[in-house]
């Protein structure tokens, strides 16, 4: 650049900023309306195609991004002239009494809806949950808060602000505040319709939400309202927050199939399970793998009963994970196990993988709905049913008992040429096509009862729609981990559901108001 052009340059932004604060200064600064981000918690994005399904270990979004405010710079094509040095809302003239533009030579810009009408969604509600007090316990208060933000952030018709904006604009609000002085911060500073604030007592176990709500949307029935709720289960944040934004709403939340739902069909009407020996009772392992006869075992149970599946997870875990390792290379056998210490600290077996039990494969029907039914002495288990597809993908190596059979090491497979480590893999493929089945589903039967009793629990899957196209096989695992001790079940049975007349399409997993997800 050369010395003429570079002091044009200062020049010209020189009288662009006098006059972007000329503008500033013509007329009051509007309401600061916070920038405002994802629905998915604090402050995070929405991931894109993800899906979410059961298992043993669920995971939480990543990801996280910092709240706009303080002497942050104002996004590109915004005007600056906010309180406090801040943004301007995004999509917002902060001179509202002026055209965004007041330069006759800037060009004038198009507007694509002026010649081609586009429909608009309804605008949404601006809300904030501001953190509760809790004198015995601050950040207790910002948790109960947040459950019921994140509940609220999930309606389609409200704009939630997130934790991070909100306490950057706020203090923690006590539900006795001055009305008046959250009405006058809600359209002075924060320019939101609804307000959502209180105060937590913890009395023991019991928790106590003194909730408040201001309401400045037409025809709100109540502008101000204040309501008492209370819990004392094992989850007071789920309840609590659940309620509350039933209250803030005015509508029942949405709550997904629960056992019970529906009636268990009479035995008559089940017919024949598609499973082999769900009862235990055909000689040997029938349908099943082979019990290792130490952490499992099929043996006679109570008077009634037949042979039932005995479960272990109350075993060292070392030792085990060591057996079952040399029983999958052929080293052991469980006609002979070993004696392995029993141990119930969480370093145990049950604190860690716990045990599978699995049955054959099963033939999946697309579109099928089907009935779980299983009996257990006592609650702590989950009995799955994992649907499997072939991928070809799958086709890129080969399991360690493979491997042994061809008594080769990983890193001789790995030396070999691509050709020839494609032409094991596929001759592998070839003689255990199941060994490469990948998982692409999973439902389970939660085990809850009463200890010391044999109790009965069955239930619909999937719980709304068919089975996905694209489910092979099906494998029913019965699966036992924590509390660390002995576990039976016994008449793990799986029918295709009688009251079906026809296939029914896919129903993808429900989250509501989580956008550009494929689990709406």
């Amino acid at each position: 650049m050369t010395t003429r052009s570079a002091a044009a340059a200062i020049v010209f932004f020189s009288l662009t900023g006098l006059c972007a604060a000329d503008n500033a200064g013509q007329s009051p600064p509007a309401p600061l309306r916070p920038a405002r981000f994802s629905e998915q918690g604090e402050n995070q994005p929405a991931p894109k195609g993800a899906r979410s399904e059961q298992g043993e270990n669920q995971s939480a979004p990543k990801g996280a991004r910092s709240g706009q405010g303080g002497n942050q710079p104002a996004p590109k094509g915004a005007r600056s002239g906010q309180m406090d040095n801040q943004t301007a809302p995004r999509g917002a003239n902060p001179n509202p009494t002026k055209p965004a533009s007041t330069n006759p030579s800037s060009p004038t810009p198009t507007t694509p809806a002026a010649s081609k009408p586009t429909a608009t969604r309804p605008a949404k509600v601006a809300a904030c949950v501001f953190d509760f007090t809790c004198p015995a316990d601050a950040e207790y208060g910002k948790k109960l808060a947040n459950a019921i933000r994140m509940r609220l952030a999930r309606h389609e018709d409200l704009d939630v602000m997130d934790q991070l904006t909100t306490a950057e604009f706020a203090p923690a609000l006590p539900a006795n505040t001055d009305s008046n002085k959250v009405v006058e911060m809600m359209t002075k500073r924060l320019a939101i319709e609804l307000a959502v604030y209180g105060t937590v007592v913890k009395d023991g176990d019991r928790v106590r939400l003194e909730l408040a709500c201001v309401d400045l949307r037409p025809g709100a029935a109540h502008k101000t309202w204040q309501k008492d709720l209370s819990d004392n289960t094992e989850r007071p944040e789920a309840v609590i927050s659940k309620a509350a934004v039933e209250a803030v709403t005015g509508a029942a939340e949405w709550v997904p199939p629960q056992y019970g739902d529906e009636p268990e069909p009479p035995a008559a009407q089940l017919g024949e399970p598609v499973n082999v020996n769900g009862t235990f009772d055909q000689p040997g392992h029938a349908g099943w793998q082979a019990p290792d006869n130490a952490a499992s075992f099929l043996e006679s149970g109570p008077a009634g009963r037949g042979t039932i599946l005995r479960i272990r997870t109350d075993l060292a875990r070392a030792p085990y994970i060591d057996y079952i390792r040399d029983i999958r290379m052929g080293r052991a056998s469980p006609a002979n196990p070993p004696t392995i210490a029993t141990e119930t600290g969480y370093g145990c077996l049950g604190g860690f993988e716990g045990v599978h039990f699995k049955s054959d494969w099963i033939k999946a029907t697309p579109g099928q709905r089907y009935w779980l039914l299983a009996d257990f002495d006592r609650p702590g288990g989950k009995v799955f049913v994992k649907g499997s597809k072939a991928t070809d993908f799958a086709l890129d190596g080969l399991p360690e008992s493979a491997l042994a059979a061809l008594n080769m090491t990983p890193e001789q497979f790995a030396a070999l040429p691509e050709a020839e480590r494609k032409k094991l893999v596929a001759e592998a493929a070839k003689k255990d096509p199941k060994a490469f089945l990948r998982e692409c589903y999973r439902w389970y039967l939660n085990c809850r009862g009463e200890a010391g009793k044999w109790n009965h629990l069955a239930a619909p899957f999937p719980p709304r729609g068919g089975l996905p196209a694209d489910v092979q096989w099906l494998q029913i695992q019965v699966y036992t981990y924590w509390p660390a001790g002995t576990y039976r079940y016994d008449n793990v049975l799986l029918y295709k559901d009688p009251r079906q007349k026809a296939p029914l399409p896919e129903e993808k997993p429900r989250t509501p108001n989580l956008r550009d997800r494929n689990d709406k």
